[in-house]
């Protein structure tokens, strides 16, 4: 499986709002059919 990463200007995001991040059905489903997985380490 190919890895990536993610690069973005650190004003853009910042990971401590992923915090509250809400996982809809749709999201999921792409997620997964992009061979995502639960973790990085995966």
């Amino acid at each position: 499986m190919a890895k990536h990463t993610l690069i973005y200007p650190g004003h853009v995001l910042n990971p401590e709002e992923l915090v509250n991040f809400s996982e809809l059905d749709w999201f999921a489903r792409n997620w997964r059919d992009l061979g995502l997985g639960e973790s990085l380490a995966e």
